[in-house]
């Protein structure tokens, strides 16, 4: 019989020591957690407005880009993607006008490999805040198959 209350005093023992340790590993994990759970800086005040975007392509290859953009707190950027990237991210050289709307225009070349894929590439258009989070991404493809002059 005492043998029985020592093996339940025991097993108490075992089940409180226990749960003492994990409860610092527990603290530990959180404490991690909220570290990395921290809320990512944003500029609430930024943003980025495209239109008129017109793609025009000749003999397949050679893609003008022209279209109009509106930034506020804001950098603007575009991409090519395919497969891979074909244009890393770049920057959209435009100036700010005082009404809000202002030109661009972008000049690609797409490489033999890509108009024999037969697979349309994709602009990326998007913004970046000052502290580098993407704003508000547009995918227009570039389809040369039925776009070209």
């Amino acid at each position: 019989m005492k043998l029985k209350y020592i093996m339940i005093i025991l097993g108490i023992l075992l089940l409180v020591g226990c749960s003492n340790s994990d409860s610092e590993e527990n603290k530990q994990a959180d404490k991690t957690d909220a570290e990395q759970s921290e809320p990512t800086k944003v500029d609430q005040n930024a943003s980025i407005d495209f239109k008129e975007v017109i793609i025009t392509i000749v003999d397949q290859k050679n893609v003008t880009i022209e279209g109009k953009i509106k930034a506020k707190n804001a950098s603007a950027f575009y991409r090519v993607e395919h497969d891979s990237v074909l244009v890393d991210e770049t920057e959209l050289d435009f100036k700010q006008m005082d009404e809000g709307w202002s030109d661009f225009d972008i000049k690609l070349t797409l490489s033999d490999k890509v108009v024999e894929s037969g697979k349309l590439p994709a602009l990326k258009l998007y913004g970046k805040d000052k502290y580098g989070n993407e704003l508000y991404p547009n995918y227009l493809p570039i389809d040369y198959i039925r776009q070209s002059y």
